[in-house]
């Protein structure tokens, strides 16, 4: 999965396919992440979890927050036994974030052009989007919870705070600059696209793994997102002058911003809340689940 990423990637910077152009590539896999990655491809990570069954797919990707350094690629169950130019699940396969889009995308922007805290207070309430689209959150039609916390909110994955909260940033900052953010996150989002059901990772709004990875990852290095990246250097056996990777940087938020999204990100596995997520580990953890439907 990490080498076909590596091939994408070297034909989209230089046009040219390494099968057929002579070539060395230096890479950013880590060999003990990619390692552990194949072995949770198939199933074999000594009884940490299992597979549902056999038609449950799964992908990731592992990348450093500040260089854009993708270390390990998970491209699904597909490469368990070493295949190769399959279905990447990490870079080829687009689903609907779900609520795990609500801290990137409402809150932070809440934080950056609202003046908002993570003790801010939003309406739990009956809200109509879209001209006719009413929001219900998960347990169902008229559960709400009145006023809570922003903090509260993502804990317990509320869709009408969220749309709400999506509502004041587009009033005042314009559905143009949401879509703007977007597309500095590195998704393809266009305006005759946009819709305020990507405020709980609905609608048209799809994303893959890879894209996700990296629009998190600016959360963590001050606001600014970084290009992600498997290829560091290409040399090539004809002489030509040999291609040093440079990533691009685009500024998205302020790092203000950014902190007071990654502190709703850590309560949601250390506040508490709903006990979904227990983690005792030496290092702390950021995280946000999302659930969408099956596709057909």
């Amino acid at each position: 999965a990490y080498i076909d990423t590596v091939i994408q990637e070297v034909i989209d910077e230089t046009g040219l396919d390494p099968a057929t152009t002579p070539m060395k590539i230096y890479t950013n896999m880590d060999p003990d992440v990619q390692t552990l990655i194949d072995d949770i491809q198939r199933g074999d990570v000594d009884g940490a979890f299992s597979f549902y069954d056999d038609l449950e797919e799964i992908g990731s990707v592992v990348l450093n927050n500040h260089t854009g350094e993708v270390v390990g690629v998970l491209g699904g169950r597909n490469y368990a036994k070493g295949g190769a130019l399959m279905l990447n699940h990490a870079t080829q396969q687009w689903k609907q974030p779900g609520s795990s889009i609500k801290p990137l995308l409402d809150y932070t922007l809440a934080f950056e052009n609202l003046g908002w805290s993570t003790s801010q207070t939003v309406l739990d309430g009956p809200i109509v989007i879209d001209g006719s689209v009413s929001v219900v959150n998960s347990e169902g039609i008229g559960v709400y919870n009145g006023e809570v916390s922003v903090e509260w909110a993502v804990n317990h994955s509320k869709n009408a705070p969220a749309a709400r909260t999506l509502q004041y940033v587009v009033n005042k900052m314009s559905s143009a600059y949401v879509v703007e953010y977007l597309n500095n996150l590195g998704f393809d989002v266009s305006q005759d696209q946009f819709s305020m059901q990507y405020a709980f990772g609905g609608a048209s709004f799809t994303v893959t793994c890879m894209e996700l990875a990296s629009a998190q990852s600016m959360l963590f290095n001050g606001g600014v997102r970084v290009e992600p990246h498997t290829v560091k250097r290409i040399e090539f056996l004809d002489g030509r002058d040999p291609i040093e990777i440079q990533s691009d940087e685009t500024s998205c938020v302020s790092a203000e911003a950014a902190f007071l999204t990654t502190e709703l990100l850590k309560s949601n596995v250390n506040g508490g809340y709903l006990g979904l997520w227990r983690f005792n580990g030496n290092y702390q953890v950021y995280a946000k689940t999302g659930t969408t439907d099956w596709g057909t």
